[in-house]
Formats: C-alpha cells, sequence, structure tokens
C-alpha cells in the first residue's frame, strides 16, 4: 500500500522559535502532510502564545513544556501526539531546518523504492546542507537514492510511529 503525504504528521521541536519557524510550519503544511505538532521547550512566555492562528496555512496542534525538557523528550511527545490523532508516520524537524519543495515527495520516493524491494524502514534520513560547509553533509549521486548509513540526524527524517 502506497504512503500518502496526509497519512504523515509532521513533528517540529522548538526552542525561543523565530517568525522563520511559522514559514517553515506552513512549507510543510503545504506539502500535503496531514498534520504538524509542534513541541515548544522555551521557558519563558513562548513564542506561539502571542502567534495568530492566521500566520497558518493550517493550525498546528502546539505542546507547551514552559521548560527545556531537551529535544529526545520533545520528540516523544510530538510522536505521542502524533499518535494520538491517529498517524503511522512522522517526520522530525527542529526550528532551524528548513525544508525544501520536495521534500515530503522525495522522501515518499525514496520510502517506496525501498519497500517494493520487502525491506522494512526503521528510519528514513534527509541529505542536508551543511551551513558551516555549504554543501551536502553526505555524497549522493542522485536525489532520489538511498543508501544504508550508519547514523542519521532526527532532523528531517521519516520514521514508523509503531516504534513508540
Amino acid at each position: 500500500m502506497k504512503m500518502q503525504n496526509n497519512q504523515i504528521c509532521g513533528v517540529f521541536v522548538t526552542f525561543c522559535a523565530t517568525q522563520e519557524v511559522v514559514a517553515r510550519i506552513n512549507a510543510l503544511f503545504l506539502q500535503g502532510v496531514g498534520a504538524v505538532v509542534v513541541v515548544d521547550n522555551t521557558p519563558f512566555p513562548p513564542f506561539f502564545s502571542d502567534l495568530s492562528i492566521e500566520a497558518f496555512v493550517k493550525s498546528p496542534t502546539i505542546i507547551t513544556n514552559r521548560k527545556n525538557l531537551g529535544i529526545a523528550r520533545a520528540l516523544n511527545q510530538g510522536c505521542f501526539e502524533a499518535l494520538r490523532q491517529g498517524y503511522r508516520w512522522a517526520i522530525t524537524l527542529d526550528q532551524d531546518t528548513a525544508v525544501n519543495g520536495f521534500f515530503v515527495r522525495d522522501l515518499l520516493t525514496v520510502y517506496e523504492r525501498i519497500v517494493v524491494h520487502d525491506r522494512k524502514v526503521a528510519v528514513l534520513g534527509a541529505n542536508y546542507v551543511d551551513r558551516n560547509m555549504g554543501r551536502p553533509a553526505h555524497n549522493v549521486i542522485a536525489s532520489k537514492s538511498a543508501s544504508k548509513v550508519k547514523d542519521v540526524i532526527t532532523s528531517g527524517s521519516l520514521m514508523p510511529l509503531e516504534v513508540f
């Protein structure tokens, strides 16, 4: 069965977010994800409390911790909320990650190429441009190919929520 964009929930972890995160959340909504959950680890009045809901293409679910619980705990909170909402897959992101306009489509294309061979996917990580080096972190020849790697960063990863 082919996975669809609307079966995926975006999970953003934020800490002292800026206006840029609104555009990043909207970029994911515009790519057709079913929902976005934002877990805000900001200890003082959170950024999202002052934000008008009209700033978003679609309304995200916002979990406000009011203290920094760490990225791992926040990711768990967001993934459990995505599960509660009925999603089976999550794309995990942080506030500093900007995705291109084909990010979700490209992740799903790579996913389909893997599962067609009856392989299971634990996590599908995306390549990223290292802003310090100005080039992709991994040398991948084709943009829609997959490579087995030892580790991936959490931001920009697609994972099945059945592991939670």
